[in-house]
């Protein structure tokens, strides 16, 4: 395995991760958090990724970071030498990062499902639980970062943290919520989801985190224009922490954006979309943290339900401190 060390100055950092329709962005979005970190500590950072991720992920072309599309994303020619590649994608295992090693001295992957062999130095997984026998077979020999202690945030999280946790210690009535599924929507669930909030009680103030031109903007615009201010649609906010700490409530996915929401201590309302945030979900709901939707029965009574729980100040703010 290589070296941990990275000599080069500036060291110079690759990224490996995709963002899709279907993935969703997530895989950029916490690359981009580690990327911003260490470039403001001199490394020159490289994103290799498809063209997708443009498209999925518009943060990544706004970064400024160079990015350098493959036309395969099992493509393993990143040019020249790095210090360092890091791999965040569930579609790579040991077979490709063995292959990435003839262009980095050190192979990092983060991974949150335990679930294929890796060839690595360093494995990140922020899911709640893990332990080094969860790798051990798949991983040998790594130095292993496990726990949402690891999560990858950009620092604006923690640099709003105490303005949010003293805006929660306070609460007031339920007023304004956020919906942020993700930059992808997965299950399109975000018409629903407003369209229920709608019909609950018309003094919310919505705000609506969705991509232009996707199937919950088309359904909603209209909705928007003639809802007198109630929902304003905002296309891949530049900065979502903003809309956050404005926030009451936020309803949304458990993946990564569950330990945005917890580092500013916001209440959620959130579902499970995909198998790999089952971990982080049972966490929230272990914990307080949120409220689980679990689908068992319809979508739109479930939901108001948790939000006529959600609407107690005091339920609120024991999620808060949570």
């Amino acid at each position: 395995m290589g070296s941990l060390a990275l000599k080069r100055n500036p060291p110079r950092i690759g990224f490996r991760a995709d963002a899709t329709a279907l993935s969703g962005g997530g895989h950029v979005m916490r690359c981009l958090a580690l990327a911003g970190a260490l470039s403001a500590r001199g490394a020159d950072v490289t994103f290799f990724t498809i063209e997708d991720s443009l498209g999925t992920a518009p943060a990544l072309e706004r970064s400024g970071f160079r990015v350098v599309v493959l036309e395969d994303p099992r493509d393993d020619q990143l040019e020249a030498k790095l210090d360092a590649v890091v791999v965040d994608h569930y579609g790579l295992d040991a077979r490709d990062e063995a292959r990435l090693r003839r262009h980095a001295a050190t192979v990092i992957v983060i991974d949150d499902l335990a679930n294929r062999d890796h060839d690595c130095d360093v494995l990140v997984d922020t899911a709640p639980g893990r332990s080094a026998e969860s790798y051990a077979a798949m991983a040998p020999g790594a130095k292993y970062l496990f726990g949402p202690g690891f999560a990858l945030l950009r620092p604006v999280f923690a640099s709003r943290r105490a303005e949010s946790l003293r805006t929660q210690a306070s609460p007031g009535p339920l007023r304004r919520i956020l919906v942020s599924y993700g930059l992808s929507d997965p299950g399109e669930i975000t018409t629903p989801t407003v369209n229920a909030l709608m019909d609950i009680d018309e003094s919310f103030r919505i705000d609506a985190a969705v991509r232009r031109g996707s199937a919950a903007w088309r359904s909603l615009e209209f909705v928007a224009a003639g809802s007198g201010g109630r929902l304003v649609l905002h296309d891949d906010p530049p900065e979502i922490a903003d809309l956050m700490v404005q926030s009451d409530l936020v309803v949304g996915a458990g993946g990564i954006t569950s330990w945005e929401r917890c580092c500013l201590g916001l209440p959620s309302v959130v579902k499970q979309l995909v198998d790999n945030q089952a971990d982080n979900v049972a966490a929230l709901e272990r914990t307080g943290a949120a409220l689980v939707l679990r689908g068992r029965t319809d979508f739109v009574d479930e939901f108001r339900k948790a939000i006529e729980r959600v609407s107690s100040e005091e339920v609120r703010r024991t999620m808060s401190r949570t």
